[in-house]
Order: C-alpha cells, then sequence, then structure tokens
C-alpha cells in the first residue's frame, strides 16, 4: 500500500508553480517495492503531476525507486537518533538504511 499525493503549488519554495505527486508512505515486502513503487507513479501520472518526490531510508525502498527511474535529489530529510538508541541499534545489528522511515513519519506530508 502507498499513501499517495498529487498537489498544485503556487510559488512553492523548492518547486514553484506546478503539480506535485508525492509518494509520502508506503509499506510492502521487500521483494516488492519496485512492484509498489511502479503502480504509484503510474497512479500519480494519470493525475497529470509534473514531478514525483518520495523521501525513503530503507535500502529496498530506496533501490526501488532508482530500479523504476526516479533520480536521487538533496534532501533535509534524516534519521538522527540518540547515543543510547544508536547503540542499541548497533548491538542489534541495525544499519541506517534498513530503517523503514518515509515522509509518513514524524511531522507527515507538509510542505507538499
Amino acid at each position: 500500500w502507498t499513501v499517495l499525493l498529487s498537489t498544485q503549488l503556487s510559488a512553492h519554495r523548492q518547486f514553484g508553480n506546478m503539480r506535485l505527486g508525492s509518494i509520502v508512505d508506503g509499506f510492502s515486502a521487500a521483494a516488492d517495492t519496485a512492484t509498489v513503487v511502479r503502480a504509484s507513479a503510474a497512479y500519480l501520472r494519470n493525475q497529470k503531476v509534473d514531478l514525483i518526490v518520495s523521501n525513503q531510508a530503507h535500502a529496498a525502498w530506496c533501490a526501488a525507486l532508482d530500479t523504476c527511474g526516479f533520480m536521487r535529489g538533496p534532501s533535509n530529510f534524516l534519521f538522527a537518533t540518540s547515543k543510547a538508541l544508536t547503540s542499541r541499534l548497533e548491538q542489534a545489528g541495525v544499519n541506517n538504511d534498513d530503517v523503514h522511515m518515509n515522509r509518513g513519519d514524524g511531522d507527515g506530508p507538509i510542505n507538499l
């Protein structure tokens, strides 16, 4: 599943005046992420968006976006942890790209 936005922007700081498509949130088995991203992008293209963006952290979702022709660009989207949580994640063998995090987490799809 995915949560998608199609937003008409006006004088947006980064995107100007365009219809922006966003893959805000999603969840699938790692092996199915490219299928989910492809279907999400097709839906947004049918909504006549000018550009599709997504902020993803998990390696499978990043790879799926690459496979589906998305380009990587600058982002202010980051995963920061306390020293205690960093230690616990390291002890558990969890790397940052193992964490499934996107715009649906935290503040949500603000400014999109």
